[in-house]
């Protein structure tokens, strides 16, 4: 099964989207704070990472700029979360390099959808 990373600072959001991605098959690796995220998702790369933008010690921005310098990890996907649901922050989370935006509350069935999303561009990239 695939494997996703949440990196959300809080404990109750990180938890129950772990919970829903467990649930549905997946595979779930998690970090509180920006600078682990960046950590594990270079040593493990994971298949889709959900970002939270709004972090301690790294910004999820400062995150996603930096998976995409990295070659390992540059084409992975990136889910940026945030509370700020404003234009302008979905636009900063495209030149950031994320993949998709969802903003918080955070739909379960959306969450979903977009990792399958994510995956079979993925997969019809690779092939």
């Amino acid at each position: 099964m695939p494997t996703i990373l949440i990196v959300e600072d809080h404990i109750d959001s990180r938890e129950l989207l772990g919970d829903l991605l467990e649930f549905n098959g997946y595979t779930v690796l998690q970090a509180g704070d920006g600078a682990e995220g960046e950590r594990l998702a270079r040593q493990n790369l994971p298949d889709v990472i959900i970002l939270d933008v709004s972090l301690p010690v790294k910004s999820g921005w400062q995150v996603a700029e930096a998976l995409r310098a990295d070659e390992s990890t540059r084409l992975t996907p990136i889910v940026a979360l945030t509370a700020h649901a404003r234009d302008e922050d979905e636009r900063k989370a495209m030149e950031v390099g994320c993949n998709r935006y969802i903003p918080k509350p955070v739909k379960p069935n959306l969450v979903l959808q977009t990792i399958e999303q994510l995956l079979s561009e993925t997969r019809l990239e690779s092939a």
